[in-house]
């Protein structure tokens, strides 16, 4: 159209189910990322060399933020590669604690969905990562009341009440609650 080339990068956990699109209108092959084909402990033995022999700033602050999202040859979790790479923080950033809250921040925004809530909490509990004003625990906190009023919706819909009701009573939209019924329909049969 303008001839303005772009290339279209799908950063994923996960297999695609599909790497391409061909009509005759349109040729569609983005590139894909795969982070669980990098291996989680070969970086950090790569990052815990270089910090050994004082070269910080040949560490890539990038792999320490998607660390926690890498596979692991060793059967590490995620929980277990989010703590690790949130220790890394202060060691790599030394002195500028603003970043080194932001890089904590990403790190939790991007892995925090992949652990449970109980982990999540001890691993920042754990790294004495201050709570108040993190705007990474505010995401986590509201995904946490979603996931509750989830749960209350389901309750009243088990109760038999409508869906204006359920939704008045737990901030959800009508076609959510609808959703929410349908999937209960679903399993009880």
């Amino acid at each position: 159209m303008h001839g303005v080339q772009f290339t279209t990068v799908i950063i994923t956990t996960q297999k695609p189910s599909v790497t391409s699109y061909i009509s005759p209108s349109i040729a569609f092959k983005p590139k894909i990322i795969n982070l669980k084909e990098r291996d989680a402990d070969s970086v950090l033995v790569e990052i815990d060399r270089k910090l050994k022999a004082g070269d910080y700033s040949s560490i890539n602050l990038l792999e320490i933020i998607y660390l926690p999202l890498y596979g692991s040859e060793s059967g590490k979790t995620t929980a277990q590669l989010l703590d690790a790479a949130i220790k890394l923080v202060p060691q790599v950033v030394t002195v500028d604690k603003l970043k080194q809250r932001k890089l904590h921040d990403l790190m939790v925004l991007l892995a925090g969905s992949h652990v449970s809530d109980s982990e999540l909490g001890r691993i920042l509990e754990a790294n004495m990562i201050n709570l108040e004003n993190n705007a990474a625990v505010r995401v986590l906190e509201k995904r946490g009341r979603n996931i509750m009023a989830i749960e209350i919706a389901q309750n009243m819909l088990h109760a038999g009440y409508d869906y204006e009701d359920i939704s008045r009573m737990t901030g959800l939209d009508v076609d959510r609650i609808a959703e929410l019924d349908s999937e209960l329909q679903t399993r009880v049969v």
